[in-house]
């Protein structure tokens, strides 16, 4: 069994760039990762401890908080050592409803997965199958597995709805979480189809879609123009894009990154923040504009960065946590 923790951290502290007071998404309101809290510098099983819940199985996604429950994945069934991972048929794929205050499980909804679920490998068995974190409104939870489909459940735990976006798979598995438009869900399904998607929350029918998203595994960024118009901004392998949110169309492009991407876009101060690649390269880009914009709109560009972990962006400076044991810090 696995488990999940409570510190005891104000949870429902005011966000220093991200007003709010839920943590509803992939890092929290508009995707920034920032929260303004007095944090536990130190923790043990009984150090500064509020509680501990028992979960059905794995996780690698983020919790998210609405309303006092918290929401997250999990799988079970498969795939828990890499040496004897059991019988694929048997995976099962966990959403779950855990009290804020003392950690119950309210409820657990349970899913099986596609056919077209990929085997555990050795990449895959690093995070496993609940790997994109939910996000949450006043109607709904919204989660992605992957090949094995987005869905919407009920506060009450009751499956709405469930949506295939592409059953493609890659030797690293599925990261993209899904995030919420007004009435639409969005889904980067680069890995699975090639597409980005806008799902109508309320019956996961497809409002749109744009394909050509390539080796992309990153959630994208929504941010308002100087001019009100909203983007969706999405870091692909070679190019940045910028896309209308409600028709899909794309708006502008910017050549960058010549390989995949993990990173989230960041924004902040009317330049967007792009990271990404083996190499680990940094673009600072200027939003906005029409066709191709590489030439009027990077600011500037260096080989540092991190080619999994989104930075946090604090007083003007760049923070990552790198998947390489290495802490790094640029100037914005």
């Amino acid at each position: 069994m696995r488990f999940i923790c409570l510190f005891l951290i104000p949870l429902f502290a005011i966000p220093t760039s991200c007003q709010g007071q839920s943590w509803d998404r992939f890092r929290g309101p508009n995707g920034c990762g920032v929260v303004e809290a007095n944090l536990p510098t130190t923790w043990s099983d009984t150090e500064n401890l509020a509680w501990s819940s028992d979960l059905p199985g794995r996780g690698s996604s983020s919790p998210v908080v609405w309303d006092g429950n918290i929401y997250l994945t999990s799988y079970s069934g498969y795939g828990a050592s890499l040496e004897a991972p059991g019988d694929r048929s048997a995976l099962r794929l966990h959403v779950l409803c855990v009290d804020l205050q003392d950690g119950s499980v309210n409820w657990t909804c349970t899913l099986g997965p596609d056919a077209a679920e990929q085997a555990m490998t050795k990449r895959v068995g690093e995070h496993g199958y609940a790997s994109p974190t939910p996000c949450v409104d006043e109607d709904a939870v919204y989660v992605s597995f992957g090949p094995s489909g987005v869905a919407a459940v009920s506060h009450d735990g009751d499956l709405i709805w469930r949506r295939s976006v592409g059953t493609g798979t890659a030797g690293f598995g599925a990261a993209a979480s899904p995030m919420l438009v007004g009435d639409l869900l969005i889904q980067n399904a680069s890995i699975e189809s090639g597409t980005l998607f806008a799902l109508e929350k309320a019956t996961g029918e497809v409002r749109w879609r744009t394909e050509g998203i390539t080796r992309a595994w990153t959630t994208p960024t929504l941010i308002e123009g100087e001019d009100g118009t909203a983007e969706l901004v999405v870091n692909q392998r070679d190019a940045i894009l910028g896309i209308d949110p409600s028709t899909g169309k794309q708006r502008w492009s910017c050549d960058a990154i010549e390989d995949y991407i993990v990173p989230c876009v960041l924004h902040q101060d009317g330049l967007l923040y792009c990271s990404g690649g083996r190499s680990n390269k940094t673009f600072a880009v200027r939003p906005g504009g029409d066709g191709d914009v590489s030439e009027s709109n990077v600011v500037w560009d260096v080989s540092l960065g991190a080619n999994v972990t989104t930075p946090v962006l604090v007083n003007g400076n760049l923070f990552w946590s790198h998947d390489k044991a290495i802490a790094l810090c640029l100037r914005a």
